[in-house]
């Protein structure tokens, strides 16, 4: 089963405390730097290569691998492979 939105491209769910999307970036490209803030966040790597860099600490993500990263986690996601990269996030706890 494939979920699918009919309200926001990208976006999978979102309810009062839990949001989660589908992210796909090219090779070479990153999402930027941001925060978790308040929330916790998990990202699975579905197809391709990630490094994800947070808190100034890297770690390189292949398929069906994830990452936890706890409230106030500054991180960037970037694929480092020669195909794209397709990751869900899923933040929670905001």
């Amino acid at each position: 089963m494939r979920p699918i939105s009919i309200r926001t491209p990208g976006r999978i769910a979102k309810g009062s405390k839990l949001k989660s999307g589908c992210v796909h970036l090219s090779p070479g490209e990153s999402v930027g730097e941001h925060s978790t803030e308040s929330g916790e966040e998990i990202i699975v790597i579905l197809k391709g290569q990630a490094r994800v860099i947070a808190n100034g600490n890297s770690i390189e993500l292949k398929e069906e691998e994830c990452v936890f990263l706890s409230q106030e986690t500054k991180h960037n996601v970037s694929n480092i492979g020669p195909n794209n990269l397709v990751y869900i996030y899923v933040v929670g706890g905001k």
